[in-house]
């Protein structure tokens, strides 16, 4: 039979603790129906302890399971004591105003990968370094730069589609600003899309996703979907769809016969033109962002062909000339222009990925570094890393 004892403690607010223990030696704290040895219904914590740092400091667990430290030495030796096995424990490490301090840990601590981890040297930085005693060894691992963390703005542009009857749609534009801590980013920058009714590939930093471009239709089709949608084909097909918040729409093809007229491709900045019977549609505008330390328009839309009157493009976009597309610029993710015959229409130009941050914030390297207005700015045409080694 259970036994059932309220806590002889002084009541705070509203009644007393409940403490109960049924017939296996499970214990409740809080609740009358334990599943564990110890069952708490509630928050359990250990009180936050703070230890002095020296020159020779022990940090004794049975003061609790948590504790901080403020490193004011050039160099702290560390000694551990009355931990349990299968105990857990974190250990709080702050640097003072100064920063660069160090630690020398027990020769008890082993570390995920055998190396230890390179604590944070800025001034007023923050570690937490966890630990598992195993009876002989404290199974150790860290997160670092609590707090000292900082941030770069983003500009991210998808490859541009490529043109056949209808112009390719220009690639998807995603900016942000993003925070960053010490490590190295994957930076993919995407390819235009051949001619032919091929779409834009994506371009990537940090978490965004910048949609390639749909491809210009041919024939009687619909133009691709992408960052902005394609142009629709030069004899009557629909303009492709666009990602949300990336683009926009291709334009409408229109004609018959030998006065055909293929929509815009859709561009960052606005919708791709619907084509009349013998006029092609020009392509969206673009997005014109100041990122890179001067004032540069992404992403259009490229035109569409048109029996009399080829449509044109501008921010990077292919415009469309009498029998064949011109391809887009390199690195603005322009849809290329459109042609009747797809072979010759334009290819899409490929994206570009552009990061920025206050000079001195943080030292990083990847992609080609200039600065400008006081930021630093490193600029991806290709596929590469930004690599974060500071931040200051």
């Amino acid at each position: 039979m259970g036994i059932i004892a309220a806590l002889a403690v002084p009541a705070i607010g509203f009644g007393a603790g409940l403490f109960y223990i049924d017939d296996s030696g499970n214990m409740g704290l809080g609740n009358i129906t334990p599943q564990h040895r110890l069952d708490v219904s509630g928050a359990m914590y250990s009180r936050l302890v703070t230890v002095t740092d020296a020159a020779s400091t022990t940090v004794d667990w049975n003061q609790g399971n948590v504790q901080s430290i403020t490193l004011t030495t050039g160099d702290t030796h560390l000694t551990f004591a009355n931990a349990q096995a299968g105990g857990e424990y974190k250990l709080i490490i702050n640097q003072d105003s100064t920063g660069g301090r160090t630690i020398t840990w027990p020769s008890s601590v082993t570390w995920a990968g055998g190396i230890a981890p390179a604590l944070t040297a800025d001034a007023n930085g923050t570690d937490v370094v966890s630990f598992i005693y195993q009876g002989t060894k404290y199974l150790g691992s860290a997160k670092l730069n609590f707090g000292t963390g900082a941030s770069v703005s983003v500009l991210a542009v998808g490859g541009g589609g490529g043109g056949s009857g209808g112009g390719g749609g220009g690639g998807g534009v995603v900016t942000a600003t993003t925070p960053v801590e010490i490590g190295t980013y994957s930076i993919v920058v995407g390819a235009g899309g051949l001619n032919g009714q091929h779409q834009g590939e994506v371009s990537t930093a940090f978490s965004l996703i910048a949609v390639g471009g749909g491809y210009g239709s041919d024939y009687n089709g619909t133009g691709g979907s992408g960052g902005s949608g394609g142009g629709g084909a030069a004899s009557g097909g629909d303009g492709g769809p666009h990602t949300t918040g990336q683009g926009f729409d291709g334009g409408i093809g229109a004609g018959s016969g030998g006065t055909r007229g293929g929509g815009g491709g859709g561009g960052a900045g606005g919708k791709g033109d619907d084509a009349s019977a013998n006029t092609g549609g020009n392509g969206g505008a673009g997005y014109t962002s100041g990122i890179s330390g001067s004032s540069v328009c992404y992403a259009g839309g490229g035109g569409g062909s048109g029996s009399l009157n080829p449509g044109t493009a501008t921010c990077g976009g292919g415009s469309s000339t009498t029998g064949s597309g011109n391809d887009a610029t390199a690195n603005t993710g322009g849809g290329g222009g459109g042609s009747y015959n797809g072979p010759v229409a334009g290819k899409g130009g490929s994206g570009i990925v552009i990061i920025s941050y206050p000079t001195g914030s943080i030292t990083a390297s990847g992609g080609t570094v200039t600065t400008s207005g006081g930021n630093t700015i490193h600029t991806f045409t290709s596929s590469g890393t930004f690599t974060v080694t500071a931040i200051n």
